[in-house]
């Protein structure tokens, strides 16, 4: 049926075409934002000339402070439901999830373009406190989002194979709109347009918020059994008892957060790109080659997974993916044209790597529901939204410290078309730290990841 028809796919489906339609705006929407802040906050921060070091102490201390956050919002999302409260009934909605969505959904853009408006004619520790507040502020709304936007999955439908189908095309479209959006995104603040960092970021975010608005009037969850969300009253100490036992889980959520707290490359790749090859936009091109086999092999995974235990797929993805970078790294960038093949390549194995996984959190979901009668999926996916957050802090500290070390010249920019007519240029030793930052910190975090990711078990047929 087609989407416009709002019937289903399928007869034993529950939701409509335009309910999916609308989960799938909303999400990427909320998935686009959190990569704008990503690949834009560490360039920020270099073009604002701010200590290196300091602002990546803040940086970590922020998130030793938002860990709480997370994990205490993911239990008022699995023990609170705002439909409930009089004031807030009729905003909220109905449903177990998605009342949460609708009422802090716009939140997260707006602390976003509040972050990039640092006041720029001030001394280096203003700029760090106002990062601080508004890098706070931004983590703490997109913990809002993600848990809802994550656990709704589970409420949307009671059908395993539809959830499966909708986590793939969310997927699928993630990547495609990643592809095309991160280089257009970058594109605008390149030498070429020179539009600044703060302009991008509140243009993109009205079009996010215009994104987000169909999932708060159209799609519903039909998978909400009053009677057992009415009985279903369980303390914090349960719930992380709950996680406690659930070892696969656990193996899961290591595996990712090592994987993640090396990905530095990602923050740096504009500044490598420009000073390693003397074009902000060269490393955008294995990204755009590579979008063809990376949305064929986001479906074909999801064949691989059913014919195959997930954790198998995972790891093999993964253990090619580490071979892959660390050929990239002994090589080195000065062989352009091989860079960017194996740059196409890697990126194969490693969306076959996140989809796996991302099947994987259901299947440990379902698991711990087996072994303690209680879902938890609430409490689990802030887990999740924390490590996907602290991960992203640590790569950027990680990667601020490194090239502070190797002795990073200071910059005071709006954009690198800036960068171009001041000539700033960067010491040889900032250079092999680029290279380190960009290319041998993935080394690392992948094979750290595999090692933990060996450990996990759980097989198809058990789920």
């Amino acid at each position: 049926m087609s989407v416009k028809s709002g019937k289903n796919r399928r007869a034993d489906w529950r939701t409509t075409g335009k309910e999916r339609v609308s989960y799938y705006l909303g999400d990427n929407a909320k998935s686009m934002e959190g990569q704008l802040v990503q690949i834009f906050m560490m360039t920020f921060l270099l073009f604002s000339g701010v200590n290196l070091v300091a602002v990546a102490t803040v940086t970590l201390a922020v998130k030793v402070i938002d860990a709480l956050d997370d994990v205490i919002f993911g239990y008022f999302v699995d023990r609170i439901k705002p439909n409930q409260i009089r004031v807030l009934a009729k905003i909220a909605g109905n449903g177990r999830y998605l009342p949460w969505y609708r009422l802090t959904f716009w939140m997260f853009p707006l602390a976003t373009v509040l972050l990039f408006r640092m006041p720029q004619g001030v001394g280096d520790w203003v700029k760090i406190a106002w990062f601080a507040f508004f890098y706070f502020l931004y983590d703490l709304t997109f913990t809002l989002i993600d848990i809802p936007m994550n656990a709704v999955v589970m409420t949307i439908t009671s059908n395993p194979e539809e959830r499966n189908a909708i986590v793939t095309n969310k997927m699928i479209i993630t990547v495609i709109l990643i592809i095309v959006s991160v280089p257009l995104m970058n594109f605008m603040i390149s030498e070429y347009v020179g539009m600044s960092i703060p302009n991008v970021a509140l243009v993109m975010s009205i079009i996010f918020v215009a994104m987000m608005l169909p999932l708060v009037f159209v799609t519903k969850e039909h998978n909400v059994n009053a009677e057992v969300e009415k009985n279903e009253k369980y303390t914090l100490k349960e719930m992380f008892i709950n996680l406690k036992s659930n070892k696969f889980l656990m193996y899961l959520f290591i595996s990712n957060i090592l994987y993640g707290c090396f990905r530095s490359g990602d923050a740096i790749i504009l500044f490598a790109s420009y000073y390693l090859y003397g074009n902000s936009q060269v490393l955008m091109i294995p990204v755009l080659i590579a979008l063809i086999p990376t949305v064929i092999m986001q479906k074909y995974t999801e064949t691989l997974c059913r014919k195959y235990d997930k954790y198998k797929v995972a790891l093999i993805a993964q253990s090619v993916h580490f071979a892959l970078r660390l050929l990239i790294f002994i090589i080195g960038y000065r062989y352009l044209p091989l860079h960017v093949g194996l740059l196409v390549v890697t990126a194969i194995p490693s969306i076959t790597h996140e989809m796996s996984t991302r099947y994987m959190v259901l299947d440990c979901i379902e698991y711990g529901k087996f072994k303690s009668g209680k879902e938890c999926a609430g409490i689990t996916f802030a887990l999740s939204s924390f490590i996907s957050k602290v991960s992203l802090s640590v790569a950027s500290s990680l990667c601020m410290i490194i090239l502070g070390i190797f002795g990073w010249v200071a910059i005071n920019a709006e954009s690198f078309a800036e960068i171009a007519e001041k000539n700033i240029t960067q010491p040889p030793s900032a250079l092999t730290g680029l290279w380190v930052v960009y290319a041998g910190t993935w080394v690392v975090g992948i094979g750290l990841c595999l090692i933990f990711l060996a450990f996990y078990r759980l097989k198809n047929k058990d789920v």
